[in-house]
């Protein structure tokens, strides 16, 4: 079996965690309190850790802008805004 090395199954997951928050925002016209407030896709990683095991970190920054920012070895981070789907930025 292939083993997906951390820091690209780090950017993968913030980008699932991308998609849920854009669902519950869809669903629910706000962001959610925190990522464990996340409704799980089906069939897919719903993990909110990193590809080290650290906790994914969730902020917002403005009333629909989220980044979400990995703090292990190499560090990432996913900003976007929940209510523009066309927004959305990852700095490696």
């Amino acid at each position: 079996m292939t083993r997906i090395p951390p820091r690209d199954q780090t950017v993968m997951r913030m980008h699932l965690i991308e998609l849920r928050i854009r669902t519950y925002w869809d669903e629910h016209g706000t962001l959610p309190a925190k990522l464990d407030d996340l409704p799980p896709l089906e069939k897919r990683d719903n993990a909110i850790t990193d590809g080290w095991g650290k906790p994914i970190q969730y902020a917002v920054t403005q009333p629909a802008e989220v980044t979400l920012t990995s703090l292990s070895d190499a560090a990432v981070r996913v900003r976007f805004h929940a209510d523009d789907p066309n927004v959305s930025e990852t700095t490696r």
